[in-house]
């Protein structure tokens, strides 16, 4: 690659992770809120969405491999279930812990909540002591990914329908240009909207830049792998860059200190997070932008698992309430 063509590349993985922060934000986007919203109010908007964004995030992918891009057998996944179970269930304590997932902290963070910065120390530490016990990503395998015949006729017919739906539920609550914009200038998205402009950004990141995701970054730097380390360290930051931003434009940033109690709360949970990051590998922002679109089915475990925790965190908490 020329250096003209890699300065291109690299501007514009900046401005789709910019995107990627500015969307999030605007559709206060985070799994743990999105359980919450189901266990609590029976709302299934948010926890929709996120599945919406990896059924768009397929969509894409598999577009890549028809057309050679990138075939969807070049990447690697946890070929362990145990693990991958065992890793949702940790990530999802974390998660409830600290009250935000990977999604919902950076969203918090770019709010000017700073007590999520110790978020960030305690993934890596969790991730540096689940390496220290020999979790340290090692059941990592290629796994083409096989689908044929009616299978993979099923799914796509899967997606048109989709994509159909999605497309008449567009075109009939945004019929004119003029409300087109004025839903983008709101200062709060629909979720699904969000995740859509988030599930783009990403195909569009992972063709530049693969593992893109800031909680494999962390896991990474952690272990002592380093995948164009650099560059994914400035796309963290441009991401935070854009969540600021469009916490900034809705009227929703303010700079909050952080007390010892609330430090030492997000550090112990981001260490459970990062632990079970490593096992996972990846967290709940990898599953969603990365392992489900890649039909990984230690994904789906990990995630299903994840998401179960959270919602049996809420679920006791409200009996305890109740009593």
């Amino acid at each position: 690659m020329s250096a003209l063509m890699l300065e291109l590349s690299t501007l514009l993985a900046a401005a789709l992770a910019f995107c990627v922060g500015v969307a999030l934000q605007r559709g206060s986007i985070c799994a743990v809120v999105a359980v919450r919203d189901v266990v609590d109010e029976r709302r299934w908007a948010r926890f929709l969405a996120l599945l919406e964004s990896a059924a768009w995030a397929l969509l894409g992918l598999l577009c890549a491999d028809a057309l050679g891009i990138m075939p969807i057998s070049a990447w690697k996944w946890s070929n362990s279930l145990p693990a991958a179970i065992a890793g949702g269930i940790l990530f999802g304590v974390g998660a409830l812990t600290n009250g935000a997932c990977a999604f919902g902290s950076i969203n918090r963070l770019a709010s000017g909540e700073t007590s999520f910065l110790a978020l960030i120390a305690g993934i890596v530490a969790g991730s540096v002591a689940a390496n220290r016990v020999g979790l340290n990503g090692a059941m990592l395998a290629p796994a083409p990914l096989a689908m044929s015949g009616w299978i993979l006729a099923a799914l796509i017919a899967v997606l048109a329908a989709f994509v159909l739906w999605r497309i008449i539920g567009a075109w009939k609550s945004t019929p004119t240009l003029e409300r087109a914009i004025a839903k983008l200038a709101a200062p709060d998205w629909p979720p699904a909207l969000a995740m859509f402009a988030v599930s783009f950004a990403n195909l569009g990141l992972v063709l530049l830049v693969a593992n893109w995701p800031y909680t494999t970054l962390l896991v990474d730097l952690a272990l002592g792998r380093d995948e164009n380390n650099a560059l994914r360290i400035v796309l963290a930051l441009v991401l935070l860059a854009g969540g600021i931003i469009g916490a900034a434009t809705a009227g929703r940033f303010k700079w909050r200190g952080a007390s010892t109690k609330e430090l030492l709360k997000r550090a112990s949970a981001g260490a459970i997070m990062g632990f079970g990051a490593v096992m996972i590998p990846g967290g709940n922002d990898a599953l969603v932008l990365l392992g489900l679109p890649l039909l990984q089915p230690t994904a789906f475990a990990a995630y299903a698992a994840m998401v179960a925790t959270i919602a049996f965190g809420f679920i006791a908490r409200r009996a305890m309430r109740a009593r």
